[in-house]
């Protein structure tokens, strides 16, 4: 699992500037995943990194203030970034979104190595 916080576009074209350890152990992992998707791909072994998108997971009751002002400035970027955002989805639904995704995907198709979200591009919201 990879997340949107880890694309460089979203990034530069919104002053993401929040969650610099999450972002970029997010972006090694994709370059990961895209090695070993060069590695296996041959033998037919599929790798690549899904976002499951912003998921209601519950707010820690033990947010610092900066980490409230942090995570209403990256929800401001969401709305800005994707104006038709209206806030997290289930676990359930997101489940139901990444199972879509995986069960589409195939090395044959060309998605191995490849970073996309839980709607199957890159589209994460």
């Amino acid at each position: 699992m990879s997340a949107a916080m880890s694309d460089i576009n979203i990034t530069r074209s919104y002053d993401v500037d929040m969650g610099v350890s999450y972002s970029v152990t997010k972006a090694a992992l994709n370059s990961t995943v895209s090695k070993f998707s060069a590695q296996y791909r041959g033998q037919g072994v599929l790798f690549m990194c899904i976002c499951p998108g912003t998921v209601d997971t519950g707010t820690p009751g033990h947010m610092t203030e900066n980490e409230k002002e942090a995570a209403a400035r990256l929800t401001g970027k969401f709305k800005e970034y994707a104006p038709h955002f209206t806030g997290p989805s289930s676990p359930r639904d997101s489940v139901r979104s990444v199972l879509a995704v995986i069960d589409k995907a195939s090395v044959e198709a060309g998605d191995g190595g490849s970073f996309v979200s839980h709607k199957g591009n890159s589209q994460w919201l």
